[in-house]
């Protein structure tokens, strides 16, 4: 989708990465030239820091009172109620429940049975017919021979429970493709699943398609409350479906306290940012689809990385005309770790640089809404969309950077401006925005509590159990290192014409 050669292409890859210099060097080019008005810049940010702060707790207590109420229903029994006769959309839908079936994909390298086992547990214990599913798992050629003992050991452990189980081997090092990410994998494994579902005449519209990690584990009524949505859902080919509970609860306070904060960012951000509004989200770690959507969407650019550039290709699939629907079934994951305490770090680290090459992202909703479909976007969507991304990538990355050093380096460029009134009235205006927001984070712990409360001992010590509201603040430190270089270090490649070709591998480690 994206090529450095081309000069629009590489235009679009110079933005991200030289706004955010120019926001970061903004105390400097602007506090020479108008420190005045780089401390209204400063003061609108502190301003805006507060807002989202309170619309965040807002939303994180609104979407954990559905989750609450979500996981309480028996999704089964509901779908068995529904009339399918009178569902809509009868081009698209399965003709009965016996007919709606899940394509479930997981990609693997060199994960062991201590990995898979609770991965297929999770799944022979959900709320759904096993004779209704197909787990596909994708493996790369470097890591067959741990997984194929995985999975043999699987089978022997768990025997007629479990669903059918497909399983491909990616090859080792096919020409264009990036290494280290899942899009060639994924890639692989689903084309070779359909081409077997349809030598066998299965109807490829029966079937929902879901993918995730090897590590992630599924709520018991994950599935049915996803298929629940779907069938209710007129336009399901054109929509995908993300859950927006990601808890990290595998190894959550097994690992370093950073990775716990980070692991705590995705969670909550989430939890808050889909429950204010659906709109102008793009696909995450796990969603599902139509699998017919996915084979009319090319499957996944192998190329470059594959979760959020999913989206993309769909909405292009789907003329223009592909939107997020969500839910409150968690699923349950591992939290970043390592071998030892330093390369978990590193591990982390680089994670977060691969993430970092998600501002990618940026480039292609630019060059999609402002070029190939421009006649299909309306201005609203045109502008809603930059301002998500402005918005997540830019605002929210260098806010922290800015408020905590942005004062300070404009009465060091610029001496006169130390004399005005506003150098007296700003320092204590934006402690006061700060301290409003930080009070903040007390809610925020009482959620974080209560996501994680089953894994909390009653024999702990007091200590450790208020470690979980005190770690909040450590969150600003989190911010200006491990969410802010790594990122920074990815869009500055990127502005310079370069994407990756080998990306860091994260391994599962328990």
């Amino acid at each position: 989708m994206i090529d450095p050669k081309k000069k629009l292409d590489r235009f679009l890859m110079f933005i991200p990465g030289f706004s955010s210099w120019v926001m970061i060097f903004m105390p400097i080019w602007l506090g020479l030239t108008s420190p005045r008005t780089a401390s209204f810049v400063l003061t609108f940010i502190a301003v805006y820091w507060v807002y989202l702060s309170v619309i965040h707790v807002y939303n994180l207590f609104k979407g954990y009172y559905r989750y609450t109420e979500e996981v309480k229903i028996d999704w089964l029994q509901k779908i068995k109620e529904l009339d399918f006769d009178n569902l809509p959309g009868r081009e698209t839908r399965p003709d009965s429940f016996e007919h709606t079936k899940h394509f479930i994909l997981i990609p693997t390298v060199r994960e062991g049975y201590s990995i898979l086992k609770d991965t297929f547990e999770a799944l022979i214990n959900s709320n759904y017919p096993k004779e209704n599913m197909v787990i596909v798992v994708g493996t790369e050629e470097i890591g067959k021979e741990i997984v194929e003992e995985a999975l043999a050991h699987i089978r022997e452990t768990f025997g007629n429970k479990l669903p059918r189980i497909m399983h491909f081997i990616h090859p080792r090092g096919l020409p264009g493709e990036i290494v280290g990410v899942a899009s060639p994998n994924r890639k692989w494994a689903t084309v070779k699943g359909v081409e077997t579902l349809l030598a066998e005449g299965e109807n490829i519209k029966n079937y929902i398609f879901t993918t995730f990690d090897s590590d992630w584990k599924l709520h018991k009524e994950f599935i049915p409350r996803l298929t629940y949505e779907y069938l209710i859902d007129e336009k399901r080919f054109n929509r995908f479906y993300e859950t927006v509970v990601h808890l990290f609860s595998n190894n959550l306070f097994d690992v370093p306290l950073i990775s716990r904060i980070e692991s705590h960012n995705i969670t909550l951000g989430m939890l808050a940012n889909w429950t204010l509004s659906p709109n102008y989200k793009e696909s995450f770690s796990c969603y599902s689809a139509a699998l017919q959507t996915l084979i009319d969407a090319n499957y996944w650019d192998t190329t470059m990385i594959d979760d959020t550039v999913f989206y993309w290709r769909a909405l292009l699939a789907r003329d223009g005309d592909f939107t997020a629907k969500h839910f409150y079934i968690p699923i349950y994951g591992d939290a970043t770790d390592g071998d030892t305490y330093l390369k978990a770090h590193k591990n982390l680290y680089k994670q977060l640089e691969r993430w970092g090459w998600g501002s990618i992202t940026t480039v292609i909703g630019l060059k999609t809404v402002f070029t190939i479909l421009r006649k299909k976007t309306s201005f609203e969507d045109k502008v809603l969309w930059v301002w998500s991304k402005m918005e997540r990538h830019l605002f929210l990355r260098t806010s922290v950077f800015l408020l905590t050093f942005g004062f300070s380096i404009i009465t060091l460029v610029n001496i006169t401006f130390k004399s005005t009134t506003t150098v007296y009235a700003l320092p204590q205006t934006l402690s006061f925005l700060l301290t409003t927001g930080l009070i903040m984070l007390i809610p925020i712990g009482y959620i974080k509590y209560k996501l994680y409360q089953d894994l909390i001992k009653k024999d702990w010590p007091f200590w450790r159990k208020a470690i979980i509201f005190l770690e909040g603040p450590l969150i600003m430190i989190n911010l200006l290192t491990f969410s802010f270089i790594p990122w920074l270090i990815a869009e500055t490649k990127m502005m310079f014409g370069n994407l990756p070709k080998v990306t860091f591998y994260t391994p599962k480690t328990r």
